[in-house]
């Protein structure tokens, strides 16, 4: 829970200002390309968009780098970043695969990126208050983004085909032909006030009832252009990719005031394309206020688009009539865009060189323990290394237990040598109840002081990766299980910096033991890099039938489509029903409808597990290919 707070404070830490300098730059660059097309302002407001949301996800990666994994875990402090030497080198101890030279580069743009974050002390009630505040908020945006979408599609079924009047057919046959678009139907509904698009793959332009009334061809040219021109634009599929980029900034102002930006210049530029093509811009502008007039509710519908969206049709007006000789040149604009476009991304780089980060506390989180913990003497380290060496395996388990929850970055040695150590012992349940990190296995083949140490050094994080990679090629088959399986449990998940570790675990899968070669799949599966999948598909035909359900498992883990025919002919033709089993959960995560005929007939098999496994997966599939129509 903690980290899930770190992520989510630091998350909304970097967007609350990240977002000011980069709308502010927009809105600059905007009014310097105010005589320019409209369709350059609205690529510099739809870049501000995507770099606003950006910037404090990379803020979340950069902040990774420093997770309790890689550094101790005394209370951190607030850091100025304006206090930082903004050239200082990168550190070589926490950087380890950084060559030499790339350290002495005249513009360490590394740097740049890493050293100058500041991070804040925690809260522990303040945080969960805002944590539990922003996931209200955003289920209530999710609420909203959902009753617009059952609104929409409650438009376009209530659209029906009817017969055209010959104006409007010329009309919509016209604008097809400028526009160089296809297949674009025109439909009636009494749902709507005014002529919408609704669709992105097989886009429709519903039309009032009103509007199959004998209608000047002017006022039919000019609304259907300007639906077809959303059409040629794309702009309902953009339409939508904008709403979901806002919706963890919508808390803010700016990301609202953004997202208005894009809708005016998107109407904006579709002006522009229909009175550049179908008809005189005065003509256009008159058959716009004749339509605005006629309507009793000219507004949008959801996320649908219509001729109305934005509600700017003075402004949509004016610059229609206004004198063509302030128009921009298109060189020029072009030239304008490309240097407005540099200046955000300059802008971005600059607002992310001083990136803040939100560090918890593990554990008790009073000032009394945080005070403690930071005074804590080091020989009490020490005197743990030591007792690693105990004749009793319980207390060398204890020990590693201690060491691993406390990060003791120097125990890292001890603790991989340590992992060959197969005394079984009982489980102590070290990580239960620990809230800032847990193994997703406590144990893996059986519980040892060296099944103590890879969770302790999972634990250690990044600074514990290279070490683990170097024990995979150690003669002791022990230390090779323990080795794989630690790699695939480090803290930090798929933020982590594991693709070292890939090859060498790729290697582990022809390993003589079949526990290496299940550990081994396990975390290739865990860690999610594309160049393991061969591999793993080799490894679904693997004597051991633990190797070939962990393979199986890591497929699915990894969403990977290139398995689903390997996957298939394991569900119908492997002999254990445990591997039959886990072939079709795989299936069902992957959701690919080209399995949908073997599942089907797994729903035949002997093993009760394995029917009731594929009749899941098929529904899995099933729903989302309703979904998605």
């Amino acid at each position: 829970m903690e980290r899930l707070s770190e992520f989510t404070l630091t998350f909304l830490l970097n967007a609350a200002w990240q977002i000011v300098p980069l709308t502010l730059a927009a809105a600059a660059c905007a009014r310097l390309l105010r005589d320019a097309s409209a369709r350059y302002r609205h690529a510099v407001w739809v870049a501000a968009l995507c770099l606003s949301i950006a910037l404090p996800l990379w803020s979340l990666y950069n902040f990774n780098a420093d997770a309790p994994g890689t550094t101790s875990h005394a209370p951190a402090t607030a850091v100025a970043p304006w206090k930082m030497n903004p050239l200082a080198a990168p550190q070589v101890a926490a950087r380890p695969n950084v060559s030499a030279g790339a350290r002495e580069s005249v513009f360490p743009l590394d740097a740049l990126l890493q050293r100058r974050r500041g991070t804040l002390p925690s809260m522990p009630y303040a945080t969960l208050a805002l944590v539990f505040a922003y996931a209200v908020f955003l289920l209530y945006r999710l609420n909203a983004l959902r009753r617009a979408w059952k609104r929409t599609r409650e438009i376009r079924r209530s659209a029906y085909a009817r017969a055209m009047p010959s104006e409007m057919r010329e009309a919509a046959a016209r604008c097809a032909a400028l526009f160089g678009v296809r297949d674009v139907r025109v439909e009636c509904s009494a749902e709507v006030d005014a002529p919408v698009t609704v669709g992105w793959r097989a886009p429709v332009i519903i039309q009032p009832e009103s509007f199959y009334a004998p209608l000047p061809a002017e006022t039919l040219s000019a609304v259907l252009g300007h639906e077809t021109a959303h059409v040629a634009r794309r702009d309902f599929a953009f339409n939508l990719v904008y709403e979901i980029l806002r919706l963890p900034l919508s808390f803010h102002p700016l990301a609202n005031l953004v997202t208005r930006q894009i809708k005016r210049t998107r109407e904006l530029a579709c002006d522009e394309l229909v009175a550049g093509r179908v008809l005189a811009a005065d003509a256009y502008a008159r058959s716009l206020v004749r339509v605005a007039s006629s309507l009793s509710n000219p507004a949008g519908h959801a996320y649908s688009l219509g001729v109305f969206d934005a509600d700017i049709l003075e402004e949509r007006v004016m610059r229609l009539i206004e004198k063509r000789g302030r128009r921009m040149s298109v060189r020029a604009g072009r030239i304008l865009m490309a240097a407005s476009l540099s200046l955000l991304l300059t802008m971005a780089l600059g607002a992310s060189v001083f990136s803040v980060g939100f560090r918890a506390v593990a554990g008790d989180s009073s000032a009394q323990a945080q005070e403690r913990r930071a005074s804590k003497p080091p020989v009490d380290a020490s005197e743990k290394i030591a007792a690693l060496s105990s004749a009793d395996a319980t207390a060398r388990a204890a020990a590693a237990c201690a060491l691993g929850r406390a990060r003791v970055a120097e125990a890292i040695p001890a603790l991989v040598g340590m992992l060959g150590d197969d005394t079984p012992v009982e489980p102590l349940k070290c990580w239960e109840e620990n809230s800032d990190w847990s193994p997703a296995l406590a144990t893996f083949k059986q519980a040892s002081p060296g099944e103590e140490a890879a969770i302790a050094l999972a634990a250690m994080g990044q600074a514990a990766v290279e070490p683990l990679v170097a024990a995979l090629g150690h003669g002791n088959v022990s230390v090779r299980r323990n080795a794989a399986w630690a790699i695939g449990e480090v803290s930090g998940g798929m933020m982590s910096k594991r693709d070292g570790a890939v090859a060498p675990l790729r290697s582990a899968l022809s390993d003589g033991d079949e526990w290496v070669r299940t550990a081994a799949a396990r975390s290739l599966g865990e860690i999610r890099d594309e160049s393991a999948v061969e591999s793993l598909l080799a490894a679904l035909t693997d004597a051991s039938v633990r190797v070939r359900e962990t393979a199986a498992w890591s497929l699915g883990e990894m969403k990977e489509r290139r398995a689903v025919q390997s996957l298939a002919a394991m569900l119908l033709k492997d002999e254990q029903a445990g591997a039959r089993r886990m072939a079709a959960w795989a299936l069902g995560e992957i959701q690919d409808p080209k399995a949908v005929a073997s599942l089907t007939a797994a729903l035949n098999d002997t093993e009760p597990r394995v029917r009731e496994k594929a009749k899941w997966a098929l529904s899995e599939i099933l729903s989302d290919e309703d979904t998605q129509e």
